[in-house]
C-alpha cells in the first residue's frame, strides 16, 4: 500500500467533502430560534429535516477533522507555526459542530405529543449548558480555517483564491441575512476557497507530496 498516496487522497477528498457537507446540511436545516420554545418546536414541527441535516453534517465532522490533520503535516516551514495553530482552532470548531449535532439528536429524541409545558424547560436547561460552549468553538473554529487557509497559501498548498474566499466566507457570518442563509452564503464561499486546496492535493504526484519539506512543494503556484 503507498501510504503517501493515501494520505494525499484522504486529505484532498477531506477539503472537498468536508465543505460540501457543511453546505448540505445548511440547506436542509429549518430555521431554528435562540429561546427555548423555538428550539422545541422546531424539533417536533421539522424532525425530519433536522434528522437529515444532522445525517449529512455529521460525516463533514470527520472530514472536517482528516482534512486539519491531513493539511497541517505537510506545512513543514513557512507557514508551519501559523497553520499549527490555525489547525487546532479549526479541530475546536469541528468539536463545536460536533456538540450542536448531538444536542439536535437529543431535541429529536424527546417526546413531541403532549409534553410541551414540561420539556420546554428540559430544553432550556440543555441549550442553557451547551450554547455557551458551542459558539465560541465554531467562533474559534472559524478563524482557525482562515489561519490555516493562509498557511496553505504560504506553502502553495493552495491557489491565491483560497484565503480570500474562506475569509470571506467566515465573515459574512456577521452578515444578518436571517434563517439559516448565513450558513449556506459561509459554507458556499468559504468552501470553494477550502475544496480548490483539496483539488491541487489531489493533482500534485506522490514524489511531490513526498517532499513537503520544501518551502514551496513543486515549485511557486
Amino acid at each position: 500500500m503507498n501510504v503517501s498516496k493515501v494520505h494525499r487522497t484522504a486529505t484532498g477528498l477531506s477539503l472537498i467533502l468536508w465543505p460540501l457537507s457543511m453546505l448540505g446540511a445548511a440547506v436542509v436545516q429549518p430555521v431554528i430560534g435562540e429561546r427555548a420554545t423555538d428550539v422545541y418546536d422546531a424539533a417536533a414541527a421539522h424532525a425530519v429535516r433536522i434528522g437529515t441535516s444532522v445525517a449529512i453534517g455529521g460525516p463533514g465532522v470527520l472530514f472536517w477533522a482528516v482534512a486539519v490533520a491531513g493539511s497541517v503535516q505537510v506545512l513543514r516551514s513557512r507557514g508551519a507555526r501559523l497553520g499549527h495553530l490555525g489547525g487546532v482552532l479549526a479541530l475546536l470548531g469541528a468539536l463545536g459542530h460536533a456538540v450542536m449535532a448531538t444536542l439536535f439528536l437529543v431535541l429529536l429524541g424527546l417526546p413531541q405529543d403532549g409534553h410541551r409545558a414540561e420539556l420546554v424547560p428540559v430544553v432550556e436547561r440543555i441549550a442553557a449548558h451547551v450554547f455557551p460552549v458551542a459558539m465560541p468553538l465554531l467562533l474559534l473554529g472559524g478563524v482557525g480555517v482562515v489561519m490555516l487557509s493562509f498557511a496553505l497559501r504560504r506553502e502553495g498548498w493552495a491557489p491565491k483564491a483560497t484565503p480570500a474566499l474562506v475569509t470571506a466566507g467566515f465573515l459574512s457570518e456577521f452578515v444578518p441575512l436571517g434563517g439559516t442563509a448565513g450558513d449556506v452564503v459561509l459554507w458556499t464561499i468559504a468552501g470553494a476557497g477550502v475544496a480548490l486546496s483539496g483539488t491541487r492535493m489531489l493533482r500534485v504526484s506522490d514524489e511531490e507530496w513526498q517532499a513537503v519539506a520544501a518551502p514551496v512543494p513543486g515549485g511557486a503556484r
